[in-house]
């Protein structure tokens, strides 16, 4: 069975959108460049491809609290200090509780900024967009554009998904939220043979950037998570929510002390138990 024609491009021609021609683009994608998708091509794709959501929406205070209130380390301290409790070790119980409610609020406030973060992000993407389709204008919810859809670039207007720009008039658009670099960049439609970072890409425009100036069209060659700014979506929710070496080995070597003490101070208590002593 043939592939479609986005599923045999998105793996070459989608890499490297820059440096083809636009017709051949659109051809390798199975679009036109003045038509755009028929409305069925784009309810078709988008059912393949999936929405055009740069990453996962709110996960919920109370699942980040629960999550790390469950995690190993927690759960051998928490009966470290039940048990210290119970040997009348007040004193370290006590250290112990405050060690536990320390880590769980540093924890929980930086996953929630890290979240805070995500949805700073995901606000960059425009809820509406225009396409053409079937080679009628229309708007459409920016989660449903696909690879292949021709957009509609206005001024004053956020760019929904990445896409290769095949029509300019005097476009020039903000790319700060990706680049870091201040001032827009005037747009052009011709190939660039070389390889170009992200700033050099002209011919390119990227979703959650910022048209300041003039319109024009793209056909959209990424979405989602597999857009520049779901990538980025993606470095934020790893930074924030993957151990660094150095934290996976603290977690690591925390995780045995904490079994440490657990196993002596049960052995502490039913030896003493063991011996006729009663706890205090």
């Amino acid at each position: 069975m043939s592939a479609s024609p986005e599923q045999t491009t998105l793996g070459a021609a989608a890499a490297l959108p820059y440096q083809l021609p636009t017709r051949e683009l659109a051809g390798m994608l199975g679009t036109s460049l003045t038509d755009g998708l028929t409305a069925h091509e784009a309810r078709r794709r988008l059912q393949t491809q999936g929405r055009n959501e740069v990453g996962r929406r709110d996960t919920g205070m109370l699942r980040i609290f629960v999550r790390r209130l469950t995690n190993a380390l927690t759960l051998v301290l928490f009966a470290a200090m039940a048990i210290s409790w119970a040997l009348g070790d007040v004193s370290d119980a006590v250290i112990i509780g405050v060690v536990v409610f320390a880590d769980l609020a540093v924890g929980f406030l930086y996953e929630s900024y890290t979240r805070y973060k995500i949805e700073l992000i995901q606000q960059q993407v425009p809820r509406i967009a225009e396409v053409i389709r079937g080679g009628r204008p229309r708007l459409v919810p920016a989660e449903e554009l696909v690879v292949g859809d021709l957009i509609v670039l206005r001024r004053g207007e956020r760019v929904p998904a990445d896409g290769r720009l095949s029509r300019v008039v005097g476009l020039r658009v903000d790319e700060s939220v990706l680049t870091g670099e201040p001032g827009d960049v005037s747009k052009v439609t011709t190939a660039l043979v070389t390889p170009s970072l992200l700033a050099d890409q002209r011919n390119m425009v990227f979703a959650g950037t910022v048209v300041t100036t003039g319109g024009g069209h793209a056909v959209v060659v990424a979405t989602g998570a597999r857009s520049v700014l779901g990538s980025l979506v993606r470095r934020v929710v790893e930074a924030g929510w993957h151990a660094t070496p150095l934290e996976s080995r603290l977690k690591s070597t925390g995780q045995l002390l904490g079994a440490g003490i657990l196993l002596a101070a049960s052995a502490v208590f039913v030896l003493g138990v063991h011996r006729g002593e009663t706890p205090h």
